[in-house]
């Protein structure tokens, strides 16, 4: 859980220094709602993220990368290298 909300929070930090407010708006509600999750399982693990929680981070992550980098009429590779750099950096801290 701590990987989903770093990966919201890096979108809606690329999202916002693009001028794309909606979406870094809702990456971090996004990475706020996960963060909240995960604070709530050192007191006590009543709640639990599930498998229809993280089909919805997934979502909320894909249509942050599609919301933040796709340039219609633009020519560039960013709609597929930072993402690919986004989630690339906790693989390698795994």
């Amino acid at each position: 859980m701590p990987v989903s909300g770093w990966c919201c929070a890096e979108f809606a930090f690329i999202a916002g220094m693009q001028g794309q407010y909606f979406v870094c708006v809702t990456g971090n509600g996004v990475g706020g709602g996960v963060a909240r999750v995960f604070a709530a399982q050192f007191q006590r693990p009543a709640i639990f993220l599930g498998d229809a929680g993280s089909h919805f981070v997934g979502t909320c992550w894909r249509c942050c990368r599609d919301g933040t980098f796709y340039r219609p009429g633009e020519q560039t590779h960013l709609p597929v290298l930072i993402p690919l750099l986004v989630l690339a950096v906790p693989l390698l801290i795994w």
